[in-house]
């Protein structure tokens, strides 16, 4: 969309009119990656940093982050608060540029290094319409091009690059309509969705429910499935079920053909390494010419 084609009283500008400064006094703030505990931050009195799997399409993930070490002292600036607008600014290139809007969060979460943070000038525009023109498909097509790096496993977006993003901007309620409208779609999606899961559960219940009982008419004695598989004992496969001498039975342990013709091969490799070097064997004329007649 260009300024050409656009409804009356709608805007086409850099992203960079339509934020507002952070505490810090920049429009886009960077995080930090301090070296964390892999497990997460346990409750709300622990500092906890954010991974970028925290940030979805469109959805904030707070469980996802990892517990800020004891040693370390927390940057109380770089905690996330409701209204941040997140984006990934690092990473593969589907996971570069993924941005999400903080709708609720619980505090003590930092953002790290590989993530921006920004806030929306609400009298400009709304933060739910500048995530979803953020998840717009011709948006992310801009953002790709602005990726930089030299293999699509690893690409940075980085701040001035992002930050001459266009942006369309329509009056503030002709976005809170549309806004509305999807919201209101999205809803009925999710609603469908969870309906869509609750019958792959019932699904998979069933069928559990008739293997179960084709089974018990089958007959027969449940056996576990460690007692069913294979185990290697002392370089030989063996059957883990009890073998007929622990039965009372004077049966020996079965073993494998190929077990055995592999344990041969080894023996036979063994032989030719304590062979002696640089010693021919004699010829069998060789040997008998040692004896008289």
């Amino acid at each position: 969309m260009t300024m050409e084609n656009l409804p009356t009283g709608w805007s086409f500008m850099p992203i960079a009119r339509v934020l507002r400064p952070l505490s810090n006094g920049r429009l886009v703030q960077q995080g930090w990656s301090p070296q964390c505990h892999n497990e997460p931050s346990a409750d709300t009195s622990t500092w906890g940093v954010l991974k970028t799997t925290a940030i979805q399409a469109g959805e904030f993930l707070s469980e996802h982050n990892k517990r800020l070490p004891d040693s370390l002292a927390p940057e109380p600036l770089l905690e996330v608060s409701a209204g941040d607008l997140l984006l990934t600014a690092a990473g593969p290139r589907a996971r570069c540029a993924v941005p999400c809007l903080v709708r609720t969060t619980r505090p003590r979460l930092m953002i790290s290094g590989k993530m921006y943070r920004f806030r929306a000038d609400e009298s400009v525009v709304d933060p739910r319409f500048l995530e979803f023109f953020l998840l717009n498909p011709n948006t992310q097509s801009s953002l790709d091009a602005m990726k930089t790096g030299i293999s699509d496993s690893g690409l940075n977006l980085t701040q001035s690059r992002f930050l001459k993003l266009n942006v369309v901007v329509p009056p503030i309620e002709e976005q809170l309509r549309i806004v509305n409208i999807l919201e209101d779609h999205l809803s009925r999606l999710d609603a469908g969705n969870a309906e869509l899961q609750q019958v792959v559960r019932r699904t998979a219940s069933l069928r559990a429910a008739v293997v179960t009982s084709e089974l018990s008419k089958a007959g027969g004695v449940p056996v576990s499935l460690g007692e069913l598989s294979l185990g290697i004992r002392n370089g030989i496969f063996v059957s883990r079920a009890k073998s007929g001498s622990e039965r009372g039975t004077d049966s020996p342990d079965r073993r494998s053909a190929s077990a055995v013709a592999r344990s041969n091969r080894f023996a036979l490799l063994r032989a030719r390494r304590r062979r002696p070097r640089g010693r021919r064997r004699p010829s069998p004329a060789g040997r008998l010419a040692v004896h008289p007649l």
